[in-house]
């Protein structure tokens, strides 16, 4: 049999049988298997869904300061009326850090209301509907991606190479070094494009299930479509331009006083002491405005500009990893 036959039939079969275990895995990682979109039960899953943590805290502070719960002043700092009520958890986490915050700076309220454990219980349950990838990603899967593509890429001259080496040398049949080349080569460049677009859907913290969920379901809570809380809550605070407290949550979030030094990647040891839990939680995102997958609002991971615990941005804590 000539090489070019063995090098054609290894390939068409380990690519081809790589790929459609890989897509079975991906498929099932990212809640493909599920036809429909899950149900977001408030704005706040809108919210932590579309921006994060930092988002849900957004949300909560800017609906209390517009329903008069709270009031916020120049330069950023935050009171409650004495006679506030929360309405939901959410807002209760808002309030308690209110009470425990020593200056009622805005900055450290939004810290700490993203990193509580009522906003971390919401990507939680998020990540467990397959709307979310989890915190730290799947780093074993998307490795298998990039392995695969990288592999077919690198494939792809040295059949070339292959090729004509057996032709000027060998003295093979044109025709069945041709037909064994064509057929290589077409499998290896869609062995690369299926590794390389199945990590890239993994780098996204949202699920393709969890944006068809975000397009079909916008609950608002009771409110209004044009209320701010339910606009932050579906497109960050850039909805709020021209208002004096989308330019303060902006500040507040560009300067998150538990941040760390930038680059230092946090750890689920980490998040485990900040946010009070033996689970990984959530990290990365926008600061204060656009999506996780790249929004205008800043970068995603720990340890970055955009994010948070343990970054300047707006997201919850934790380790960051190979979500996305």
């Amino acid at each position: 049999m000539s090489t070019m036959l063995v090098v054609a039939a290894v390939v068409c079969t380990a690519v081809p049988l790589s790929s459609r275990l890989l897509g079975r895995r991906v498929r099932t990682a990212t809640g493909q298997p599920v036809t429909r979109p899950v149900a977001l039960r408030n704005i706040y899953e809108t919210a932590f869904a579309s921006g994060g943590p930092g988002r849900v805290a957004d949300t909560a502070i800017v609906g209390m300061h517009t329903d008069g719960l709270v009031l916020i002043g120049a330069p950023g700092v935050v009171t409650a009326r004495q006679d506030a009520v929360a309405r939901d958890d959410v807002e209760q986490a808002v309030l308690d850090s209110l009470a425990s915050a020593p200056d009622g700076a805005l900055g450290r309220l939004r810290s700490a209301v993203m990193r509580s454990a009522e906003v971390q219980r919401i990507g939680d349950s998020l990540r467990v509907r397959k709307v979310l990838h989890p915190p730290g990603g799947h780093p074993g899967l998307y490795a298998w991606c990039l392995l695969q593509g990288v592999l077919c890429v690198l494939g792809i001259p040295a059949v070339w190479v292959l090729t004509v080496l057996l032709a000027l040398w060998t003295g093979s049949s044109a025709e069945v070094l041709a037909y064994s080349a064509i057929l290589t080569l077409s499998v290896l460049f869609g062995g690369a494009g299926f590794g390389f677009r199945r990590a890239a859907l993994l780098r996204r913290r949202v699920t393709p299930l969890g944006r068809r969920s975000l397009g079909s379901y916008p609950p608002t809570g009771g409110r209004g479509l044009r209320h701010p809380a339910v606009l932050t809550g579906r497109h960050g605070v850039g909805a709020l331009t021209g208002t004096a407290l989308a330019g303060l949550l902006g500040e507040a979030a560009l300067h998150d006083p538990a941040a760390v030094r930038p680059g230092a990647m946090d750890t689920a040891s980490s998040a485990s002491t900040s946010c009070g839990s033996s689970e990984p939680s959530w990290c990365g995102g926008s600061g204060g405005d656009g999506g996780w997958d790249g929004g205008s609002g800043g970068g995603s991971g720990c340890g970055s500009s955009g994010s948070s615990c343990g970054s300047g941005g707006g997201s919850g804590c934790g380790s960051g990893g190979g979500s996305s």
